[in-house]
C-alpha cells in the first residue's frame, strides 16, 4: 500500500521492521552517526584499541526501541575502525536479569565498554560493575545521551534511590558523549505555541502540558511540518 505514515515516535519495535512496514517513519529518535565519530575521537585520544558494544534489550521496557537505536551510529563506525580497533558485541537484557553476567563476559575481552541503555539502567550497570570490582579505575564505561526526556533525564549520580551512594563512588569511571543541550527556554516557546494551536483546533479537552524538558516534543512538531509539506507536493 503506498500510504505514507508519518509518527513523532514508535514505542514498540515491531515498527522498525521495514520489509513489514516500509512506509512507516518516526522522527522520536536523535540522528546517531555523529555519536559514532565523537567515539572514535574519544578512542584515538586515549590510544584505545579494543571495546565492548553492551546492547541492552529491555524487553519489557516501553523504551526498548530507543535503547537498541542508540548505539546504531557508534556501532556501524567502529565497523570502519577494524583495522585499528577490535569490538566486540554483548547482548543482555535488563528486564531479565542484571548487568553482571554481560560485564563478566566483557571484562574478558576488554576494559572499555560502551553501554545501549538508558540512564537508570546505567547506574544499576554501574552498581553491578562496583559488587564485580570493576570500579578500581581499570574499566572505563561510556554512556550516549542523545534526546533528554522527562522519563530519561540527563545522567547522574543522584536520583533519590536505593543506588545513590554506590554511583556516586564509581561515576569517575564514566564517560558521558551527549548531545549539545537545547535552550529550553526558547523551545518551552514554540511547544506552548504548538499545544495552543492544537488546542484551537482540537477542543479545550487535551492535557495540559507539563512543561518537562522534552525533545520527542520538537520531534513531533517536526513530523508535523514534514507531513504537511508531503502533503502539498
Amino acid at each position: 500500500m503506498d500510504l505514507l505514515m508519518i509518527s513523532c515516535t514508535t514505542m514498540h519495535q515491531t515498527f522498525s521492521d521495514k520489509v513489514r512496514f516500509p512506509n512507516f517513519n518516526f522522527f522520536g529518535l536523535a540522528y546517531t552517526e555523529p555519536y559514532g565519530r565523537a567515539l572514535a575521537s574519544v578512542l584515538a585520544f586515549n590510544n584505545w584499541t579494543s571495546i565492548v558494544v553492551m546492547k541492552d534489550l529491555m524487553s519489557r521496557s516501553l523504551q526498548a526501541l530507543r535503547s537498541s537505536e542508540i548505539c546504531r551510529g557508534p556501532a556501524d563506525h567502529l565497523k570502519s575502525l577494524r583495522a585499528t580497533v577490535q569490538s566486540k558485541e554483548i547482548t543482555v537484557d535488563s528486564s531479565l536479569e542484571d548487568f553482571r553476567r554481560g560485564l563478566t563476559m566483557a571484562s574478558n575481552f576488554s576494559r572499555i565498554v560502551l553501554s545501549c541503555t538508558l540512564g537508570g539502567q546505567q547506574r544499576q550497570m554501574l552498581a553491578d560493575a562496583h559488587a564485580l570490582g570493576m570500579t578500581n579505575g581499570d574499566y572505563v564505561f561510556i554512556h550516549l545521551y542523545n534526546v533528554e526526556v522527562p522519563n530519561d533525564a540527563p545522567m547522574t549520580w543522584y536520583r533519590n534511590d536505593s543506588l545513590d551512594r554506590v554511583v556516586r563512588s564509581v561515576i569517575s569511571n564514566l564517560l558521558i558523549i551527549r548531545s549539545p543541550l537545547m535552550p529550553w527556554d526558547i523551545v518551552r516557546n514554540v511547544s506552548t505555541k504548538v499545544w495552543m494551536e492544537r488546542e484551537a483546533l482540537f477542543g479545550k479537552n487535551l492535557p495540559v502540558p507539563s512543561f518537562q524538558n522534552n525533545e520527542f516534543e520538537i520531534s513531533c512538531y517536526e513530523a508535523v511540518q514534514v507531513a504537511a509539506l508531503v502533503c502539498r507536493l
